[in-house]
């Protein structure tokens, strides 16, 4: 079959990937792709003692997980989890290129790096930047996330050290030729939001 499209779009928790990325498959009326859903798969045929890197909650409540371990803990975890499913996230973008028909893959666990190494004329990258404080706004107007913590001020330090990682290797991807980084603006719409993406994505 022919060669098909893929949009990698990655950026921190709370940037808005995953709203920008739905409405740019229903836009394009392409397939969409969760890495999230690929570590759920992941992590339904294994344990975690088979592959304890992307099991790395195993055994806590996830409040009480963010509070226990350091920010420098919960990005070594991260990191770790990525290094271990990123043979099954690059093998679903190469089905996809080959046969599987054009689709976006979101997740803010992908790694610049890796996804430019993967070079091909029809994969490209699109990563989403937003500022610290917007990141942080976000989180705040989030209370399901942290609601019943026994410590939300640190849940949140914590949560928002890592996503501030995260947010730093997006900064960084803007120096690779083959992807787009586009700041997204505090008050940004996510109709002009997704007005911008597809002005860069698909040029006319």
């Amino acid at each position: 079959m022919a060669e098909s499209e893929v949009i990698v779009m990655g950026g921190a928790p709370f940037s808005g990937k995953t709203t920008l990325a739905k409405r740019l498959a229903a836009r394009q009326a392409y397939g969409l792709v969760a890495i999230d859903d690929v570590g759920t798969a992941v992590r339904a045929v294994t344990t975690s003692r088979s592959h304890p890197a992307v099991h790395p909650m195993a055994g806590w409540d996830y409040r009480a997980y963010y509070i226990a371990h350091t920010p420098a803990t919960l990005i070594r975890h991260s990191r770790q989890a990525h290094d271990a499913l990123w043979s099954a996230m690059a093998a679903v973008i190469d089905a996809h290129l080959r046969w599987a028909g054009p689709v976006i893959l979101e997740g803010w666990q992908l790694d610049p790096d890796r996804v430019t190494s993967l070079t091909h004329p029809q994969l490209r990258a699109c990563w989403l930047f937003v500022d610290d404080a917007v990141l942080e706004a976000r989180l705040r107007a989030d209370p399901a996330l942290y609601q019943g913590a026994s410590d939300v001020e640190r849940l949140i330090h914590h949560d928002l050290a890592r996503s501030r990682w995260a947010n730093d290797r997006v900064r960084r991807a803007a120096g690779h030729a083959a992807s787009i980084v586009i700041h997204v603006g505090p008050e940004e719409t996510g109709d002009a939001l997704a007005a911008r993406c597809v002005q860069r994505l698909w040029p006319r």
